[in-house]
């Protein structure tokens, strides 16, 4: 569904009358607070991390056992490797944030793990599923202290891409600029820290076995616990964008890279809006050739 107010004099949800340019808490760019990043610590213990626990091993389970039935049910020609290994895919992806970002770690390091279990994971690049368009308008309203209705002339609830942290949806400003707005998933960072901590658990299980002392495991997930809580701050992210594109032509160089313009004037705590730019996934050679 797309929705759309242009011109003046348009009213908003609850009477209030759209301005021609919007202006948010972070209009002035992000103050020092919110570019804090605030680890959770992960070393600790939750009730909820032994109920998180069984959901987990419940999902991973039937996930693989449905995708082996289903192989049997369609007499598919995929191996049972192969299979199983989409379904476990297909539990990550009903986990959530933190087992799609696994995912994503293992598709990427294709080295490190068996090549079908990677292939199978590069689902989770680009097949997370969106989260729904009253969420994302609820976000919006919290950060931004007023309705989507009232902050865009146009927003589009049908997203443009989802990932794990987030997704992205096209948008109008009252001023005419077409952007996107980057917006985080509900509750994902209790979430998240429940998951890393009963991983770091996992990791310490693992290098007390004779083959995992020498695997690093605990310092994968501390790396992994850092690098997390980093991107869940939208805050920080929109700033070193925004330094990026105002230094990367700093030595004479780089004439043809940029990097979208952050409108920080409609940016929050969880929500980061930049101008909308086009173009080609760079392993697409042929095509940028």
């Amino acid at each position: 569904m797309k929705e759309s107010a242009a011109g003046d004099g348009f009213t908003g949800v609850r009477g209030r009358t759209a301005p021609e340019h919007f202006s948010g808490p972070f209009a002035d760019g992000p103050p020092p607070s919110a570019l804090e990043v605030d680890e959770p610590p992960l070393v600790a213990f939750r009730p909820i991390d032994m109920w998180r626990s069984v959901v987990v091993v419940a999902v991973l389970s039937f996930s693989v056992v449905a995708a082996l039935v289903d192989r049997l049910a369609r007499r598919r020609n995929t191996s049972i490797a192969e299979t199983a290994c989409d379904g476990l895919v297909d539990g990550f992806i009903r986990l959530g944030p933190t087992f799609v970002k696994a995912g994503q770690i293992i598709a990427s390091s294709g080295g490190m793990f068996p090549p079908v279990l990677a292939a199978a994971a590069r689902r989770c690049l680009d097949e997370v599923p969106p989260f729904p368009a009253e969420a994302v308008r609820a976000t919006i309203e919290a950060d931004l202290g007023a309705p989507v209705q009232v902050v865009f002339a146009s927003f589009d609830d049908e997203p443009l891409a989802a990932a794990s942290i987030g997704q992205v949806h096209g948008c109008v400003l009252r001023d005419g600029r077409t952007a996107v707005v980057k917006v985080q998933r509900p509750d994902i960072r209790d979430q998240m820290a429940t998951d890393l901590r009963n991983m770091y658990r996992i990791a310490k299980l693992i290098e007390w076995t004779p083959w995992g002392k020498t695997s690093g495991a605990k310092g994968v997930i501390r790396d992994l616990h850092s690098v997390t809580f980093r991107e869940l701050n939208p805050a920080v992210e929109a700033f070193q964008q925004d330094r990026f594109r105002a230094k990367i032509g700093a030595f004479g160089d780089n004439t043809l890279i940029t990097a979208p313009e952050v409108y920080w004037d409609h940016c929050g705590p969880r929500t980061i809006c930049m101008q909308r730019v086009h173009g080609l996934p760079m392993d697409r050679f042929e095509e940028i050739a």
